[in-house]
């Protein structure tokens, strides 16, 4: 497969604990968990990288959940990553 580098930057809640990346080959899709780990949130952290090395070489829909002390989750909108596009900005999660 190839590899998607997702790039965002956080509007996260003081509660916030870290952050999960989720993947669906279709926009209303199923969207799976791809990080084997809750990605950690670092206090003065502006951006957050993750590269997912298992995507598969087709157009993929990606997500990102913040996800709260209190296990509060929310998700950001879905970004659109085409075959040929390796890095993307994924809107901030709300």
């Amino acid at each position: 497969g190839d590899r998607v580098r997702l790039l965002w930057t956080p509007s996260t809640g003081p509660d916030t604990v870290g952050f999960n990346v989720y993947r669906s080959t279709r926009p209303d899709g199923l969207f799976q968990c791809v990080n084997p780990r809750l990605l950690p949130f670092a206090e003065g952290q502006d951006h957050y990288t993750f590269t997912d090395a298992t995507a598969p070489g087709a157009t993929l829909f990606y997500q990102v959940e913040a996800v709260g002390a209190d296990g509060r989750r929310e998700r950001s909108e879905r970004v659109r990553i085409g075959a040929a596009r390796k890095l993307s900005r994924v809107a901030r999660s709300k």
